[in-house]
């Protein structure tokens, strides 16, 4: 799988800004290494939120 782009940094923004203002929420799972890197340099690893696994983002 080839690391996320610009392209994929600025969906994840706007889907981030999209699911907030419906009082809904983004959640990454199994994210690769290379894009946990990339949203950490552009400062984004915090928003949205990561999780190991999908079952560990799945709310309770």
């Amino acid at each position: 799988m080839p690391p996320c782009h610009s392209s994929g940094v600025h969906f994840l923004v706007y889907a981030h800004r999209a699911a907030q203002e419906s009082d809904g929420w983004l959640r990454l799972a199994s994210v690769p290494s290379a894009v946990q890197r990339l949203l950490h340099i552009v400062g984004l690893d915090e928003l949205p939120a990561t999780y190991a696994t999908l079952q560990a983002a799945l709310p309770a």
